[in-house]
């Protein structure tokens, strides 16, 4: 199924030239659309918010850590989801409401009313909205946000322009998203007409990303970076007095709100707490009004008891447990090497240990649904015996072979897994020695390649394949560092990956992802084990939450709270 937005509703009818307010949409959730087999929105009692939206009140939810760099470029992935959807606004959004399922993605105006693509995908205009201001705080002070804006804010992330060759201190999270940006004219102060060096047809959903952020030049100029400042035009505002480091994060209401009357709540508050047991507790006992993302489904089963009114929405997503290899250190320099840590990897006894079957066999460099159960059976099979024959070809021939996994010891969850692929591994002589560490401490050692084997763990994921299929295996993405590739070169990959980005049509490009998935496993480039479902609680007063695969931990504009 094609999914269309316009400003007016939800076309089902595939374009055959430019598109002009309204946009053909190819992510995760298409496929997912098409022929996922996982769980779909759930509530308990009813998703049916009724009622007048009533204005006031605080929600109050939780991370585990505290976040330390708020520039969205230089922040970690887990950092940039919190930040982005509070102080700023992006030029489009993704709809949100009881009416769609967990993984239908429907883009709508934002900051941008209305848009135009190229045929060729190289040019995409944006028509923005008149009267948007930025929030009324120094050194902005409330002024209207015009086409100039976006065309700095797109050519900060890009790092291109007068950013070519600024020496940033950090790495560029975004920088995947809009590395093809050759440049933004701005014919008109409403209209931005945003150039790509080659086709590239998943920009709309980036532009629909919170993370693609319109920002304001003077906290640059003032400040030479965003990383204290989060000021945007966003429906929130960091409020650093209410704020406590280590504590809680408070982002106020914006009263100069765009959207008249919105948001409806005074502000979101952000309590740190690192223990699951501890937020599970602090539901149960509403100093949480809303809990999520839960991972674990006897925790989501045994919340569903502790508070019978709560109200829970459950999707399978681009997320579960995946280990990455340094492909530069022996024995993972060897292919048949990483062939056989696959043979011997039972996914099926992680689908059944987890999630009691609810789960679905991950895809290595894919997205859920990508495959049927069936085709998944045949790619990744089972084989401990030839995973030991391969071994034995490889030359290693010690028994056990040791290996170290550095892993995030962030939750009970990734150190459940991690241990139960060390049991698995045992069986056909590799010998994982596990050292568990702080998130922190792990994606450092990812940046500089001091690591053999490790995972991040468990956590919802890009649902766009491109960010994922670029970042994580081109040569040129600026991720790379991360060792998936071994040296960095592979012009098969390379070539598969750009091709995957230049392809509009939706079956062709789907296409393009099966034969791109099948040849990193069969290069074994990195081990995605298995997905799982993924909860959202809330308590009974809040109404509008309806999360997503695409608004995971992001607080709309339209929640209210009934108390």
């Amino acid at each position: 199924m094609i999914i269309q937005a316009t400003s007016t509703g939800v076309v089902k009818k595939k374009s055959r030239g430019p598109t002009q307010g309204f946009v053909t949409l190819f992510g995760f959730s298409l496929l997912l659309v098409a022929v996922a087999c996982g769980p779909t929105q759930q509530a308990a009692p009813s998703t049916g918010d009724g009622g007048q939206p009533k204005s006031g009140g605080v929600l109050t939810h939780h991370e585990t850590a505290q976040i330390e760099e708020h520039d969205l470029t230089m922040a970690q992935q887990s950092a940039i989801r919190i930040i982005a959807p509070r102080p700023y606004d992006s030029l489009l959004d993704v709809k949100s409401g009881p009416d769609l399922g967990w993984n239908e993605l429907v883009i709508t105006p934002k900051l941008a009313e209305r848009w135009e693509v190229s045929p060729d995908s190289k040019k995409y205009t944006f028509y923005l909205r008149k009267g948007v201001k930025f929030a009324n705080l120094p050194p902005v002070n409330g002024r209207e946000l015009t086409a100039a804006d976006v065309k700095w804010s797109l050519e900060y992330i890009a790092r291109i322009g007068q950013f070519k060759d600024v020496k940033f201190p950090l790495g560029n999270q975004m920088l995947p998203r809009v590395n093809l940006l050759e440049k933004v004219d701005t014919p008109d102060p409403y209209t931005a007409v945003v150039h790509f060096k080659e086709p590239y047809a998943p920009f709309l959903y980036f532009a629909a990303e919170s993370k693609v952020a319109i920002f304001p030049h003077e906290v640059y100029d003032q400040d030479g970076s965003m990383s204290e400042r989060p000021i945007g035009s966003g429906p929130w505002q960091l409020d650093k007095e209410a704020s406590q480091t280590g504590t809680r994060m408070v982002y106020k209401k914006n009263p100069d709100y765009w959207q008249t009357g919105k948001p409806y709540l005074d502000a979101v508050r952000t309590v740190i707490i690192k223990e699951d047991n501890a937020s599970f507790a602090a539901f149960q006992t509403k100093q949480l009004d809303i809990l999520e993302p839960v991972n674990k489904l006897d925790m989501a089963e045994q919340l569903k008891k502790a508070v019978p009114d709560a109200r829970y929405v459950s999707g399978l997503g681009n997320h579960g447990a995946r280990m990455w290899y340094n492909m530069q250190v022996a024995p993972f320099t060897d292919v048949r090497f990483r062939r056989a840590m696959s043979l011997a990897t039972d996914r099926e006894e992680f689908v059944r240990t987890f999630t009691k079957g609810q789960g679905q066999w991950g895809v290595d460099g894919g997205i859920p649904g990508l495959f049927t159960p069936e085709e998944l059976k045949k790619i990744y099979p089972y084989d401990p015996e030839e995973a030991k024959r391969l071994l034995r070809e490889s030359g290693y021939t010690n028994n056990p072979i040791s290996i170290e996994m550095h892993y995030a010891a962030a939750t009970e969850q990734i150190t459940s897994d991690v241990q139960l692929l060390q049991a698995q591994w045992r069986k056909v002589g590799i010998d994982m020695y596990l050292n568990p560490d702080e998130r922190v401490n792990v994606s450092r050692r990812q940046r500089v390649g001091d690591f053999m084997m490790q995972t991040t763990g468990t956590g919802p994921g890009e649902f766009e394949p491109d960010f994922y299929m670029y970042s994580y295996f081109h040569s040129q993405s600026p991720n790379n560092n991360y060792n998936l590739v071994g040296a960095g070169k592979d012009a098969k990959l390379d070539q598969m990956t750009d091709a995957s980005r230049r392809e509009a049509d939706p079956a062709k490009r789907r296409e393009g992802l099966r034969e791109l998935a099948r040849y990193i496993d069969d290069q074994g480039f990195s081990l995605w084990v298995y997905y799982a479902p993924i909860y959202f609680f809330s308590q009974p007063y809040v109404k509008n939450f309806h999360p997503s695969s695409a608004n995971i931990a992001k607080p709309t504009v339209d929640i209210w709270l009934d108390k």
